[in-house]
């Protein structure tokens, strides 16, 4: 599980996905690279 924050919308979520560079956010369905919009 990584927790993630979207730059289009700001929105954070915990992604469990297993994708390993794009996620897809799930309030704008943008697509998120999991290396850089990693929250910590």
């Amino acid at each position: 599980m990584v927790k993630l924050k979207c730059p289009k919308c700001g929105y954070v979520w915990d992604y469990r996905g297993r994708k390993q560079y794009y996620a897809t956010c799930p309030n704008c369905f943008r697509k998120v690279n999991i290396a850089k919009c990693r929250v910590e």
